[in-house]
């Protein structure tokens, strides 16, 4: 396991434009993650496209296809991490350039988050409905959420006891607090 270094997850179904989004604010990072793992919960061949595209624009993508629902996806994902910390990117998010860089400053932590979405403001991409509120750099106290974008050890994800198989909603949230009565968060 590579120690200080970031790997994304990714699950997706039936949203391959943003997908395809989201894959453009991960090529633009100014400093990429070791890792990323899409999971795909639904037949891959309906993505070939998206998967052909993705691939051109960001390499290091790891695709997989795995049909058995989103938390059970999410572990699945989990189970092919091979570096120390990881962050859960939902297929449409878009993270701003330099979210990795800014959050690998703070490895050294198992619970590190930024409480808004930190939303890369692209003019040659059109942004998903989801996404149309754009938050400043300045503005990243302004908000307390720590299932925004967050980002946390392996050794954490597996001590509180992974993914919970029986949530199917609100997957994240539930994670997050069982994360908290072992890491104490830091804010970035």
């Amino acid at each position: 396991m590579l120690k200080n270094k970031i790997a994304l997850i990714t699950t997706t179904k039936n949203r391959p434009d943003l997908l395809i989004e989201c894959a453009f604010s991960v090529a633009t990072q100014s400093v990429l993650p070791s890792q990323w793992i899409i999971v795909i919960d639904e037949d891959i061949s309906n993505d070939l496209d998206s998967i052909k595209i993705i691939n051109k624009i960001c390499p290091l993508v790891e695709f997989y296809e795995f049909k058995k629902g989103r938390n059970k996806a999410l572990q699945f994902g989990h189970d092919k991490v091979l570096v120390s910390h990881v962050g859960w990117l939902d297929d449409d998010d878009l993270l701003c350039r330099d979210a990795i860089k800014i959050m690998s400053n703070y490895l050294d932590n198992d619970l590190i988050y930024s409480d808004f979405w930190l939303v890369y403001e692209n003019k040659c991409m059109k942004l998903s409905p989801r996404n149309r509120v754009k938050y400043s750099y300045e503005k990243i106290l302004t908000f307390n959420c720590v299932f925004h974008f967050t980002i946390y050890s392996i050794n954490l994800f597996n001590l509180c006891g992974g993914i919970n198989p029986a949530y199917d909603f609100a997957i994240d949230y539930e994670l997050r607090l069982r994360q908290l009565d072992f890491a104490d968060p830091v804010k970035v």
